[in-house]
């Protein structure tokens, strides 16, 4: 949706905008370790899921289950006879920054303040602040679906952030890696992009380097 004025706030994508991921790189570190005797792609598919991502990570990023019952859900399932520790740093190494986003939205939050909108985890986002040090102070509040019981690309989740924030649709910009959270956020009215680089968020706000 192309933008008529200059946002009054921003949402922003964590996952694929700030910080890269692979959730397969976590079932491969689960697998590896000392009392795990399952192939990386059964972990995947019980953690994950399919095309569809309906894995017991789903529930977890919704919030309808804590960090201590995907545990005791993973063990049980999977058979596990590791440490919970090895297997949570297993699940959460899964990161690594994309070091010209952090860059661009130190820029962008001098035009308009900036808030975190992330389909995540306790795990994941604690792993990720400690990934990338003051991550969290760039944002003016954090949306975190977990926190919410809200996921993308729910229009729920749309409508819930613009009554917090108290702005209309119009008034919003968000960036987001996934087209299908970036369809719901149009069809909620919010002003989205579609983000593939910094390059291209620039030239569609017409901002420089």
């Amino acid at each position: 949706m192309p933008l008529t004025q200059s946002p009054r706030v921003a949402l922003i994508d964590l996952g694929n905008v700030i910080v890269g991921f692979d959730h397969h790189r976590g079932a491969l570190q689960i697998a590896a370790l000392e009392g795990v005797n399952k192939h990386p792609d059964e972990i995947f598919k019980f953690l994950v899921g399919g095309p569809d991502c309906e894995g017991v990570n789903k529930s977890y990023e919704l919030g309808h289950i804590s960090t201590d019952e995907l545990w005791d859900q993973s063990r049980r399932a999977l058979e596990l006879q590791c440490a919970r520790e090895d297997f949570e740093r297993g699940w959460s190494d899964i990161f690594w920054p994309i070091h010209e986003t952090m860059e661009f939205l130190n820029q962008l939050s001098e035009k308009c303040p900036l808030y975190l909108c992330s389909n995540t985890n306790p795990l994941h986002w604690h792993h990720v602040m400690n990934l990338v040090p003051g991550v969290e102070k760039l944002f003016e509040k954090l949306f975190l679906s977990y926190e919410m019981n809200l996921l993308k690309p729910d229009e729920a989740y749309f409508h819930h952030i613009v009554e917090n924030l108290k702005v209309k649709p119009e008034e919003c910009l968000f960036l987001d890696d996934m087209e299908p959270n970036i369809r719901a956020a149009e069809r909620v009215g919010i002003n989205a992009i579609q983000f593939t680089s910094v390059d291209h968020v620039r030239k569609s706000l017409n901002l420089r380097a």
